[in-house]
């Protein structure tokens, strides 16, 4: 079994980097241009920001998400199935993969008294007999280090202290 966590510290307001981590479009822009990872057939950007925000009860299995290499080349499939959400907080996916048995991805958004958030992201994982955990591991730290690197130099918009 396989596991890595990260953790980095992001100059904008908890409320928006909590929005921008549970929308495709944050997903998205977190993975690009390497990766893109599809909704579920017949699921809405919507429907999935109604489970992360807690509206729809947990657990939910959304669907088989797709991950695209280049936006072409379907490379990996997530059974994708929320099972904890604290809203505004964290979220817990526990799904299985086409080369991973168990998945699990716990992102965790927590305020900074000094100013920002701080996003964590810890994963496990058990591959499956014919793959290799080295290889796994690999592309998950590469993968999340990326996702991480373009969480940091995301500019915020922030609305600081009215002076006057």
């Amino acid at each position: 079994m396989g596991s890595f966590e990260i953790n980095s510290w992001v100059d904008g307001p908890p409320d928006q980097v909590w929005e921008h981590a549970t929308s495709h479009a944050g997903i998205t822009q977190e993975l690009a241009p390497w990766v893109r990872m599809t909704l579920p057939a017949g699921k809405s950007d919507r429907e999935l920001r109604a489970v992360l925000s807690g509206r729809i009860p947990v657990p939910n299995h959304l669907g088989r998400a797709w991950l695209v290499f280049v936006g072409v080349i379907p490379f990996e499939y997530d059974q994708l199935r929320i099972v904890r959400v604290e809203p505004g907080r964290s979220f817990t996916e526990r799904s299985e993969m086409g080369s991973i048995e168990r998945w699990q991805h716990h992102r965790s958004v927590e305020p900074v008294s000094s100013g920002g958030t701080t996003v964590t992201d810890r994963l496990a994982w058990e591959t499956r007999w014919w793959m290799p955990d080295f290889l796994v591991g690999a592309v998950v730290r590469t993968l999340f280090s990326r996702r991480h690197r373009r969480l940091r130099a995301k500019k915020w918009s922030s609305v600081g202290p009215q002076v006057g």
